[in-house]
């Protein structure tokens, strides 16, 4: 099944800190995408979570993150997966090929510790 028989789009997407497995809660968007094809439409949940060193324009960059969820749907149509098999489709959004890591999310290192003789 060819990926130009289905057009895709994107319904709606409700942006949220979202829990995770291991605790935590992560940033992201739970997007609504109608596929077609045909007479035939379908709607499938993809909830995309940003990476932790997702740079500040990616994290704004809600077409970006669209796009990239759509994608991901194009490559499980391709796996052979069909939008009649419910499933939760849940993908971590990481920044465009090429494009540097925001600095701020990256830790920074620790101080070297201070001798016990120095006081300042």
């Amino acid at each position: 099944m060819a990926n130009d028989e289905w057009m895709m789009g994107v319904h709606d997407g409700l942006s949220a800190h979202f829990k995770c497995p291991d605790g935590k809660s992560r940033p992201g968007t739970h997007w609504s995408i109608g596929l077609k094809r045909g007479d035939k439409t379908y709607t499938a949940m993809v909830k995309g979570l940003l990476a932790d060193d997702a740079s500040q324009a990616t994290r704004a960059d809600t077409g970006y993150q669209s796009r990239t969820c759509m994608d991901y749907l194009f490559d499980r149509l391709s796996q052979g997966w069909h939008p009649d098999q419910q499933e939760d489709h849940l993908i971590y959004i990481t920044n465009p090929r090429g494009a540097p890591a925001d600095p701020a999310a990256v830790p920074a290192p620790a101080p070297a510790a201070k001798p016990w003789w120095k006081l300042w």
